[in-house]
């Protein structure tokens, strides 16, 4: 008979975890994409955000980037919440992440306006783009993961990081059973 917890000796917690992951990292980034597009929670709105920006060094289609960056946050937010789509929002936010730590660098880490918060929230993403949403996400449970490409695969090696997956996905390869015939 199989376990049906959530909280079992075979995933020890990790759904729970992955869950409240995707739910911070949606908190903070939603959270500063509505300050960024609205200027809601006294934040800079469009215009002073694009100012921000162009003291960051951005120079060039700062209001296509003011709008990417706060809409990508928004939306990547919305997805993760749902666990929607996670591969994409990660990925979305892991992109923003990227360029907030690039922008913030020379302040160094902790002095200032340092980037260890947006190094943090860049992790996050990489690490739930790698991991995926975990059993608590519209992801596993819908057809929309059996149509993207390798995640049918990976739903049945649940607990697979990326690397472990790329070595299932290789020794399946040889088994015919990628969906490639030999």
């Amino acid at each position: 008979m199989t376990n049906m917890s959530r909280w079992s000796d075979e995933n020890g917690g990790l759904d729970y975890g992955l869950l409240v992951l995707r739910l911070m990292l949606a908190v903070a980034m939603g959270a500063h994409g509505l300050m960024q597009v609205f200027g809601l929670f006294g934040g800079p709105g469009m215009a002073r955000f694009g100012t921000l920006l162009q003291g960051y060094g951005f120079s060039r289609n700062i209001e296509f980037l003011t709008w990417l960056t706060g809409i990508t946050e928004v939306a990547g937010a919305v997805l993760l919440v749902l666990g929607l789509f996670t591969p994409l929002a990660a990925a979305g936010l892991l992109g923003v992440g990227i360029s907030a730590v690039r922008a913030k660098w020379t302040g160094g880490f902790t002095q200032g306006e340092g980037f260890e918060l947006e190094l943090t929230l860049t992790v996050i993403a990489f690490a739930l783009l790698l991991t995926g949403p975990g059993w608590y996400a519209l992801d596993r449970h819908t057809g929309l993961a059996a149509q993207a490409p390798g995640l049918r695969d990976r739903r049945h090696h649940r607990g697979r990081g990326w690397g472990q997956w790329r070595s299932v996905r290789s020794s399946d390869a040889g088994s015919g059973q990628n969906g490639t015939h030999g």
